[in-house]
């Protein structure tokens, strides 16, 4: 198992560094989006306005869209 991780060339620790940053902010935008759902839950099971809750989740789906679109962009058509 260690030597998937010891990097050999250059080349090998890049590849490393990013798929771990992608790993890594992809599981940051999975516990922001479970925190923003028990948000608008928790809102509207207490009778709340939950305007501003589902607009925050709104736009927090439409900057992973976009999010989305640039990695995509970036890893597979560059």
């Amino acid at each position: 198992c260690r030597q998937l991780w010891t990097s050999h060339t250059a080349a090998e620790g890049v590849f490393r560094s990013v798929f771990l940053l992608l790993i890594g902010s992809h599981g940051i935008h999975v516990v922001a989006a479970l925190l923003a759902l028990a948000w608008v839950i928790s809102s509207s099971g207490l009778g709340r306005e939950t305007a501003t809750a589902m607009r925050v989740c709104s736009m927090f789906w439409h900057f992973l869209g976009v999010a989305w679109l640039a990695l995509f962009t970036a890893l597979f058509l560059l």
